[in-house]
């Protein structure tokens, strides 16, 4: 199964199209996301599954894809033994079929469990600040990883991890997936690539102050920053994109809003952007 991520109030853009392909079914939407499965999952020839997900890297609504694990609305947020307790009560084999999704995306991924490492990265959001959690997204991820370590023994690492298991808090609705794209990965190792890289070890002129050095180097790190977020965006595999600029509209929002829009090839388009 998967989860799709988009901005809220374009439920009606993204439905539609999924809808409109032949080879994918809708379980379930809400306010910014959707969970939908390929038909005839599992059973499918090598050959069909590889063109449907071709056709999943070509939606052009959703922001991002990922491993759908669970959904949920009515666990106890004010206990930390839920988050702890979560994989270990979903139905049989439901994790393992997120993480045997996550390995078609990226067949480096190591099938020995001790051979993989992991870390959670929490959301949280309130639409009431009376009704806040109790705890911090740092506390939340550690509860859900000591789940994942009891469940797979993976090994955590949070900056060589291989697979990204995400949390999100939305109030009381509970939300576990598994990333599917990781910045490209060299031959000499199946681990992802850092998220930091060390800046102190460029070149830099010999008798350049200080202050320009720094400015260049918070500057480097921002980009790199920004690089690791889109880089692993499911529009970042689009091959007509030259790159990726922090002053461009997200392309998923923009082909959503031309859909709201009804626009023909008649009509003219002005791109104040």
């Amino acid at each position: 199964m998967y989860l799709g991520r988009f901005a809220s109030g374009l439920e009606e853009v993204v439905r539609e199209e999924v809808e409109r392909s032949p080879s994918l079914f809708i379980l379930q939407s809400f306010p910014g996301g959707i969970i939908f499965d390929t038909k005839n999952a599992g059973t499918r020839a090598v050959e069909a599954e590889s063109e449907t997900l071709q056709e999943l890297q070509k939606l052009r609504s959703v922001d991002n894809l990922y491993a759908f694990v669970c959904r949920s609305s009515d666990g106890d947020l004010n206990s930390f033994k839920y988050l702890e307790d979560l994989l270990s009560t979903l139905p049989e084999g439901q994790f393992n079929s997120a993480v045997d999704l996550a390995r078609k995306w990226n067949p480096t991924l190591s099938q020995s469990n001790s051979e993989v490492s992991f870390r959670v990265t929490c959301e949280r959001r309130h639409s009431n600040s009376n009704q806040k959690h109790s705890f911090s997204s740092m506390q939340a991820a550690a509860a859900l990883g000591g789940s994942v370590v009891t469940e797979t023994q993976w090994k955590v690492s949070m900056k060589k991890f291989d697979v990204e298991v995400l949390l999100w808090l939305f109030d009381k609705d509970v939300i576990v997936a598994l990333s599917l794209f990781y910045p490209k990965r060299t031959q000499s190792s199946t681990n992802a690539t850092r998220v930091e890289e060390n800046i102190e070890e460029k070149p830099c002129k010999k008798h350049a102050p200080d202050t320009l050095r720094v400015d260049k180097t918070n500057a480097d790190k921002e980009e790199n920053a920004y690089r690791w977020v889109t880089e692993r965006q499911l529009y970042a595999l689009r091959s007509y994109r030259s790159a990726l600029v922090p002053t461009s509209l997200k392309p998923s929002t923009a082909y959503s809003l031309c859909c709201l829009a009804r626009i023909t090839r008649k009509d003219f388009v002005l791109d104040p952007m």
